[in-house]
This record gives C-alpha cells, sequence and structure tokens, in this order.
C-alpha cells in the first residue's frame, strides 16, 4: 500500500466519521472534522494521486454534502420560524372594519398583560 493509498483510507474513514455525527446532528463537531479534512487533503496533494482511487469516495463526499445541505437548511428554517416568533411578540396584527390589515407595534419586551 502506497502513502497515498493509505491516505485515501484515511480520508474514507474520516468522512464515515462525517456522516455519522451529520446523521446526529451533532454539527458542533464538524469543525474538527473540516481541519482534519483539509490536512489529509493537503498531504494527498504533496503524496500525488495514486493509481487507483476509491472508486465509492465522490460517492460518500456528495451523500454528505447532501446530509449538510439538509441541515443548513433546517437551520435556516429555524431562524425563519424563531424571527417569526419574535415579530408576533412584537407587533399585533388587526383589521379594521373594510377588512384591511394593521400592524401595531407594541411597546417593551412584547408582554401581554392578562387580567381575570
Amino acid at each position: 500500500m502506497t502513502a497515498a493509498d493509505d491516505l485515501l483510507d484515511r480520508l474514507d474513514r474520516l468522512i464515515e466519521e462525517e456522516r455519522i455525527l451529520l446523521r446526529a446532528g451533532q454539527l458542533s463537531a464538524l469543525a474538527d472534522v473540516l481541519e482534519r479534512k483539509e490536512r489529509l487533503v493537503q498531504q494527498l496533494a504533496h503524496a500525488g494521486t495514486p493509481d487507483r482511487a476509491h472508486p465509492d469516495l465522490k460517492q460518500k463526499i456528495a451523500r454528505n454534502q447532501a446530509l449538510l445541505d439538509g441541515a443548513l437548511a433546517g437551520l435556516r428554517e429555524v431562524a425563519r420560524r424563531l424571527g417569526r416568533v419574535r415579530d408576533l411578540r412584537q407587533t399585533l396584527e388587526t383589521y379594521d372594519s373594510d377588512g384591511r390589515r394593521a400592524a401595531v407595534v407594541t411597546p417593551g419586551q412584547g408582554r401581554m398583560e392578562r387580567r381575570a
């Protein structure tokens, strides 16, 4: 086994570790994986490309990219929903007699007082 083959095997294992982290939602651990992956890719560039590469390595990378894209889309949706909740707490939407919507900005923290 050449040095490049060893590096490709290590990269393959690291990509599998990345997949496990993505599926478990452990996004904070991905920063470390990214650093290790960058080092391996740099080492691979210096070692040269072997005659035979892992045939499914590109497929695994594409799979992880799809998982990462899904995680990012989920985070964007959460941010959007939290923003909407914040907006709802800060404004009160009402309708006039003609059915037109009007927003009333509530002062302070957007808390309403309940009275019995």
